[in-house]
This record gives C-alpha cells, structure tokens and sequence, in this order.
C-alpha cells in the first residue's frame, strides 16, 4: 500500500515536471502566433557619460509605442538586459537573427545614438528572424539634445508603419508626455488612461494616486549624481544668455547645462588630496564682467605629530581656509587665484547686487573673525576695499539682507548654529526668532576647537544652506525663502552625529507682528542641502533650485548619492531681486 502511494506521487511529480518542461523548452508554442514579437536592445551611447540615463528613456518610449495589445509584444526589460550583459556583437544581420532566434522574437530592433557637440545622431535597425525578409535601416539627424524626444516618436511612428501599416502620428505626443516630469532616468514612462479608478497592474488593486499626478507639469529633477552636493548657485557664466549650474560636492566643482530632461556636464575642476571644498557662490571680483566661481576651500596640514593617545588630544585644529577662484569660458575651468587664506562668499544687498565677501579665521580659537570685509580680485590675490558693518550675530555664510518689514531700512535674516531662524536690524536687536523648527540644517560642517577627540569635546560648525530674498508677486514685500527641516530629534544628537532624513523649502513675509508663512514645497525625502534661483531651461520663467542628498547615511557625505531638482515659478518674468542679481 505504502509502496504503491509512493508510486502514484512519483508519477504526479513527473508529469508536472514534463508539462512545466514543455512550457520552458517551447515557451512560443503557448503564444498566438499572430502577435508578433519584437525584442528592443538598448541602444549603444555614443556619448558623454552623464547622458547614458537616456538608454533606459528610449527603451521605455519604444516599448511603449510599439506595444499594440493583441498585435504586437515588447519582450519585457529584463530578458533583453540579460542577452546584452553576454558578450553578442550586433555587427551584421546574421548576429542580430541568431540573437532574435534566443530571444523567441519576430523582429530585433537595435541601434545607437551618437553625440556630436551639439547634434546628435540616432539609428536604429530592425532585423527580422525570417532570413528572406530585408533589415531596415532607420536613420534620423537631430539639431540638439532637445529634439531627442520627437526623434524617438519618429522611429516608432515609421517602425510601426513599415513594419505592421500602423499609424500612431496621432497617439504620441500626448500633452501628458510632453509635459512629464519624472525622473530623466525613465525619461517618458507609459500613459494611463486619465481618471481611472482602478490600477493598470491588475483590475483588483485600487489606484489610491493616480499615475497623472506623478508627472506634474513644473516640476523637474536631474539625474541622479554618485556624490553628496553641498552647495549650487546658478546664472549665466560664459554670457551666451544660458544659466549654467554649479555644483560643489567635498572633492569636485562642475558646471552643468541642462539639456531635454537632464544635465550635461560642461567643465569640473577637482581637488586635491590634502583639499576639501565646503560651499560655493557666484560673483564678478576681478570687473570683467563675467561672473566667476568662488569655492570656500579648506586646506588640512599635517603638523608631524607621533602616534599615540596623547595625539587625539588636541589643543588646536590643524586646517586653515585656502579658498580659490574659478573661471568658466564656455568649455573650460581653470584657477583665477588659489590659497586665499579667507572664508569667501557672496551675499545679495538691497539696490546693490551680490556683493563678494570674506572673513578670516578667528584667532585665539575662535572660528571666525569678527571683520568681515568686501573684497576684489587684484593680479590673482585678495584685495580687501571695505570692511562691511553687521550685525553682531552675521558671519560669512549665514545671512542673507533685505527690507523685510517695508521700514526702508535694511533688516537680516539669520541662520542659527542651532539652525534656528532669526531676524534682526543691524544693530543687532531681535525683530523675531523661530522655536522649535530646524532651519537651514545640513550635515555639512567645520571642525573649531578640538579639545578631546576621545569624549567628542570638539566644536562643530554647521555650514547652513542659503537664504534666498525675493518679491515674485512684485507686491513690494519681499519674502525670506529657505530650507526647513521638519526632523526636530537632531537638535538632541551629539555634535558630529546629526542626520536629516527629509526637508521642504518655505517662504516667509512680515505682517508687522512678525514672519508668516506663505506657502511651502511638499517634503521630500533626503537633506537640501542648498536653494537658488534660476531659469536653467532657458524658457524665461524662473524656477526654485535645489540640491538634495540621498544618501541612506547622511552622515558619510563621501559615500551619498545627490540628485538636482527645481520648480516652476510662474509669475512670467523675474523678480526684483533675482533681476538685481544679475552683475
């Protein structure tokens, strides 16, 4: 009895093996052999590395646009992906039909998109499995980077046409793609029919956020950099009429254009080993007219000391500021002065413009020096014109000026080291203080006094992100807007272990009682770690800018990842200020 139950499950399991088999070893013969299946490679990038996010982007378009339910099959990502990753050169026909053979595919589409300083070249081919049937060639020429997009509509429209007498002209410029938003490594993701109540995965799953809202028009975010970006500023820098973007990570400066939905990088200049760049801002110091790049740059010295227990008891620290002054042309980035012993930044003053800054280390301990002048840029060294008088609570990096209150008088917002937020009058007085809210925090900081390394008995200065002044309602009130983060429990952690997990961008007037609140982003997850104002699209409406670290652990910078993100503001023309920052 035993032996003929053990009989009966044997056979039961062979016959699922051989059905299961069957399944695996002929997978087409479950299909209908009227749809056809088309396998599209990703496409070989002939381009500067920080526009390969664009693969993944064609490979979504196209399988979108050539999906036709009930005549033609994309094969899915993954098994594409996983031919590509083996050694298979895709030189001739022949090639393309063996791979098309593994793939169990009708058609193989493949090809390549090649940049050529401005223009950009795509062509694709597509090989059918049948070797009596002729490959067919398809390629097309784009002026810029920006036409990429309809280039791409044009391969699927003609592919489709030729290949099975579709028409889609009509179905693939939706206003919803030419609006989209999300992240430029999807580039253009598939529509969803608009107010759907259920999810396009699976009739039984309930759409509780719509697909729509997650490509709202205004909204844009960069590709994804592997470095934690501590300081941006934004503006027109070669004077072609095009803002360029500066970023600034611990080891590196570059300058980014934006091109279709991504960066592209034009120019970096990196450190070196002994350097470590900490903040950036933008301004004319030596008169030519353009504006160059200022980098707070901290230099650390080795002063020799033994090894032991005794040498991480310090009495003093053993770095010193040794900022630099870069200079962009259009293609490159070379040094207009180095090892300027100054804190360097620019600040933004009422009827003035921006007005470069500096502020040496303090002496007798302290980090700062209560001076802070106004200076130029003379045969490659500093030269200081003018002290510059404020408040006793300003130091070089953590204002920003305006008349707030409408008195005609110039008021102070100021960033806290306990990050909170302060507006005073330039004697000094308090006109208002935030409570219990983070202000301006970053994890970005410099190292003061270090008496005992062994009991965390160092004094840490957190490097604030900046305060933006702006009237975009041209209302005559100016509004105080900058980065707010909503986590309160790192005002507790010990100094060296604070982290902020998410934040959000708000703007601030003054209703003769005090600040008010005016609107605010939605939070986002990560740090922001700095806000300008721009227009890196070129379309003559500003946008909000920031830069937010990802990092899973905020606390290595070196090993987080960043990501550029902006907002539309429409008011169709710049604000007073933003105008008045131009040089």
């Amino acid at each position: 009895m035993v032996v003929t139950r053990l009989w009966k499950n044997w056979v039961v399991w062979l016959l699922a093996i051989s059905a299961f088999c069957a399944v695996a070893v002929c997978p087409a013969a479950a299909q209908d052999s009227s749809v056809k299946t088309v396998a599209v490679m990703p496409f070989q990038m002939n381009t500067p590395k920080d526009l390969f996010y664009l693969q993944d982007g064609i490979w979504d378009m196209l399988r979108s646009r050539l999906s036709w339910p009930g005549k033609v099959r994309v094969l899915d990502k993954a098994a594409t992906q996983g031919i590509a990753k083996t050694p298979f050169a895709l030189d001739n026909p022949d090639a393309a039909r063996t791979l098309a053979r593994r793939l169990n595919a009708d058609y193989l589409l493949y090809g390549s998109v090649t940049a050529l300083g401005d223009a950009v070249s795509l062509d694709a081919t597509v090989v059918p499995v049948e070797p009596d049937e002729a490959p067919m060639q398809f390629p097309y020429q784009s002026p810029n980077l920006n036409q990429l997009i309809p280039t791409v509509n044009r391969l699927a429209e003609d592919v489709n046409r030729r290949l099975f007498q579709r028409s889609t002209s009509t179905a693939t410029s939706s206003p919803s793609e030419a609006t989209s938003t999300r992240h430029p490594e999807l580039l253009l993701p598939e529509s969803t029919l608009p107010g759907q109540a259920v999810s396009y995965l699976n009739p039984n799953f309930i759409e509780i956020t719509p697909e729509g809202s997650l490509r709202q028009p205004g909204l844009w975010r960069s590709q994804t950099f592997s470095e934690a970006v501590l300081s941006i500023d934004v503006d027109d820098l070669d004077g072609d009429g095009q803002d360029e973007l500066v970023t600034l990570s611990a080891s590196r400066v570059a300058v980014y254009r934006r091109v279709a939905q991504g960066l592209q990088s034009a120019a970096e200049y990196r450190a070196s080993k002994l350097d470590t760049f900490k903040w950036l801002a933008l301004a004319d110091v030596d008169g030519d007219g353009h504006l160059d790049i200022l980098v707070t740059n901290i230099f650390q010295r080795n002063k020799g000391r033994n090894p032991g227990p005794e040498s991480i008891k310090l009495s003093d620290t053993e770095w010193e500021p040794a900022s630099l002054v870069l200079h962009f042309d259009g293609k490159h980035l070379t040094v207009a002065a180095q090892r300027l012993p100054y804190f360097i930044n620019a600040v933004a003053f009422p009827g003035r413009g921006r007005v470069p800054l500096a502020q040496a280390r303090g002496r007798y301990g302290d980090l700062f020096e209560p001076e802070i002048v106004e200076w130029r840029l003379r045969d490659g060294k500093l030269a200081v014109t003018a002290p510059v008088t404020l408040p006793p609570q300003c130091n070089v990096v953590n204002f920003a000026a305006g008349d707030f209150n409408g008195d005609g008088s110039t008021e102070y917002a100021v960033i806290t080291a306990d990050n909170r937020l302060l507006l005073v009058d330039v004697a000094g007085n308090r006109l208002w203080r935030s409570r219990q809210q983070q202000f301006g925090a970053t994890t970005n900081y410099l190292l003061g006094k270090v008496e005992d390394l062994r009991y965390n008995n160092v004094e840490y200065y957190y490097i604030p992100s900046p305060i933006m002044v702006m009237d975009l309602n041209k209302d005559g009130i100016q509004e105080i807007v900058v980065n707010r983060s909503p986590d309160t429990t790192s005002r507790f952690l010990p100094q060296g272990f604070k982290y902020y997990e998410a934040g959000e961008v708000v703007s601030f007037s003054w209703d003769q009682l005090g600040l008010v609140e005016n609107w605010k982003t939605r939070e986002v997850s990560g740090m922001v770690s700095s806000i300008r104002l721009g227009d890196l699209n070129g379309d003559g409406t500003p946008e909000l800018i920031a830069s937010l670290v990802l990092g899973k652990d905020l606390l290595k910078l070196w090993e987080a990842r960043s990501t550029v993100f902006s907002y539309d503001l429409n008011v169709g023309q710049r604000g007073k200020t933003e105008a008045a920052r131009k040089p």
